[in-house]
């Protein structure tokens, strides 16, 4: 069996968008795999069962089940990929070749739901150019213009004056007709039996974004709409058992992190469905795994969502008289999940294999990945601290032998609200195969355990760094490890920066897309103006520098003195590069052995989604590193 190298990425195939069909009895989802050679990622359409990809185009991203069973797929040219319009080809669901169906003259036009006559689509609106407010100078694509907050996202762009809106396509007429405004974005919609409404989860906004999200209804015969909840920050909301669920936190115990509830509209208000805790939505940490799917599916008689226990996931299952009952749980990840009839299936990620989708009795339904790769021997064990209890993880070095000592690396997290599980990683796999050992935990602050344990608003750097330091202090007096390295991205490059100013017990950091300085987050990430006020319990970023600096690791810079390699990217509008530029500057001025990694026009998913080339030097550059400085 081959051991973990820098581009054994490329050896595993991804899946996202399972879809059971409603019209037949296929099953279909997205396959990507990464391309080396040609810099980039190839997707496309997979028939459940089949042995190869149902579409070669490379380019197959998603796909939408037309209601005579055939599907539609978005084909644009390379020159369309930036215009206007969208193309739309229909796929034979029993082969063929894709046959061109219709254009829509919106950009990065998505169908939603078919209607007897026309589709529900959202869409990509540009406020600046569709209003011509814009002047011939600014149109130059070396000039942007700033105007609202936020102005960007991580993974998407500036977003400055555009919005998510909705629209109603005609094909027999070539007809389009807007449903929303130019001022709302809209993230969430589903559609009644009769398919004579919609409700959708609409944020409306002309100068800085709201946090709390509004609940509409829109009325597809006579085009109006109607606000029926406001106050709440909303994940998802459905029509289901003539009354309409959503899923929803209004953050007033525990902030923006708060875990959803589910709810149901009664009157204007949301009546609370779930008498147990649940933490719904699968937040587990994974870099085998390229794009996403549902976790949350309805039928006429149940709704299913994927949900969090500890580190674990399980289906939940809720009835037409709002009864609960897990269905399936596993110590494993469900990446996404597809329900037909009383059929469950999702896709799992195991921590031994990659991806496969797997009915709910058990069944393996396809065979993408294989077990080519030797997977480490591996521990998992339980402790306390302050009251709390923990399950840490502890992987071996190849050809571990326990009459010598080796290099060890504690691995962190982001979030801090995700969590890791008992998955395949390979970043992990490649560290034990260079010969280090790997432990990790869940600190407070992660998610899967509930609100009390995952808030921690104003205490980062204080309990969560106690339950790290705890189970440092456990693992090295446990394993024959003799030098000590950590590495961490977005939240756990954050405590990369705070650990090496206040402990000296690390001989060297990896530093990724972290966070120094709070004040400058707030101000600068796309997030950073209601995250990092949240997070530290303040009110404002203008009224609250003191609270907010003293919890940034950069002012205690001057304590920093271990080796420190930072890797951030320029278009990380998540945690800006500015962050580690800062931190990286102040260790140069203490004269501390450091290293600056950047790269260019790579996001926040750098280490799961960037480009394979990039990924293998960002691999290379943390292990050369530790070879350096803990060999």
């Amino acid at each position: 069996m081959k051991y973990f190298d820098y581009d054994s990425f490329k050896d595993f195939t991804f899946i996202s968008k399972l879809k059971a069909l409603k019209n037949s009895d296929n099953i279909f989802c997205v396959t990507t795999t990464a391309n080396i050679e040609e810099n980039k990622y190839d997707s496309n359409i997979h028939k459940v069962g089949d042995n190869k990809n149902f579409t070669s185009s490379n380019k197959d991203s998603s796909f939408f089940e037309l209601n005579d069973g055939d599907l539609l797929i978005i084909r644009n040219s390379e020159k369309e990929e930036n215009s206007d319009t969208t193309s739309f080809y229909r796929l034979p669901v029993y082969g063929g070749e894709a046959v061109k169906e219709f254009d829509i003259n919106l950009k990065n036009a998505e169908i939603l739901f078919e209607l007897e006559d026309s589709f529900i689509v959202k869409y990509e609106f540009d406020r600046h150019h569709e209003m011509n407010k814009i002047t011939e100078e600014e149109k130059n694509e070396d000039v942007e213009v700033l105007t609202e907050l936020p102005y960007f996202e991580n993974a998407v762009g500036f977003t400055d004056k555009k919005r998510t809106r909705l629209a109603r396509y005609f094909p027999s007429i070539d007809k389009t007709d807007i449903l929303t405004d130019e001022f709302s974005n809209i993230s969430s919609v589903d559609i009644n039996d009769d398919k004579s409404k919609l409700i959708l989860v609409r944020n409306s906004y002309e100068n800085v974004m709201k946090i709390e999200d509004e609940l509409v209804e829109y009325d597809l015969k006579s085009g109006k709409d109607s606000v029926i909840l406001q106050g709440f920050m909303i994940m998802s909301a459905k029509y289901f058992n003539d009354d309409i669920v959503i899923l929803a936190t209004d953050g007033k115990e525990h902030g923006l992190n708060q875990d959803c509830e589910i709810y149901k509209i009664v009157d204007n208000k949301a009546i609370k469905l779930n008498e147990e805790h649940y933490c719904l939505y699968n937040s587990i940490g994974c870099d085998l795994k390229y794009s996403s799917g549902s976790q949350i599916e309805k039928t006429d008689e149940f709704m299913y969502f994927v949900i969090l226990e500890g580190y674990g996931s399980a289906i939940l299952r809720m009835d037409k008289n709002y009864k609960f009952d897990k269905i399936f749980s596993t110590n494993n990840s469900i990446n996404m999940i597809s329900v037909k009839n009383d059929d469950v299936y999702y896709v799992l990620i195991t921590e031994n294999h990659g991806q496969e989708v797997y009915k709910l009795n058990g069944e393996q339904l396809t065979h993408l990945n294989n077990d080519e790769y030797h997977i480490s021997k591996k521990d998992k064990f339980t402790f306390e601290n302050d009251g709390n209890s923990f399950t840490g993880w502890v992987i071996y070095p190849k050809d571990y032998d326990e009459n010598k000592k080796y290099p060890g690396v504690l691995s962190v997290h982001g979030g801090p609200k995700t969590v890791f599980g008992e998955v395949l990683f390979h970043e992990m796999e490649l560290l034990s195969s260079k010969g280090y050992f790997v432990f990790y935990t869940n600190p407070r602050g992660s998610d899967g355990y509930g609100n009390e344990f995952m808030d921690i608003r104003g205490k980062y750097g204080d309990v969560d760094y106690s339950d790290l330091m705890k189970f440092t202090d456990i693992v090295m007096d446990k394993y024959p490890i003799d030098k000590l390295g950590y590495t961490g991205g977005s939240y756990g490059g954050f405590m990369a920066n705070w650990m090496m100013t206040h402990t000296n017990r690390f001989d060297c950091f990896v530093s990724q897309r972290s966070i120094s300085n709070w004040i400058s987050f707030s101000l600068i990430s796309d997030i950073g103006y209601y995250f990092g006020t949240d997070q530290n319990h303040t009110e404002t970023v203008l009224n609250d520098y003191d609270k907010l600096w003293d919890k940034s690791p950069l002012k205690y810079a001057k304590n920093a003195h271990t080796p420190t390699l930072f890797i951030h990217s320029t278009k990380d509008y998540r945690c800006p590069v500015s962050e580690g530029m800062q931190m990286f500057q102040a260790l140069k001025l203490n004269k501390t052995q450091t290293r600056f990694v950047m790269f260019y026009r790579e996001n926040h998913e750098l280490s799961r989604s960037g480009k394979p080339k990039n990924r293998i030097r960002r691999l290379k550059e943390i292990c050369d590193w530790f070879d350096e400085y803990l060999r």
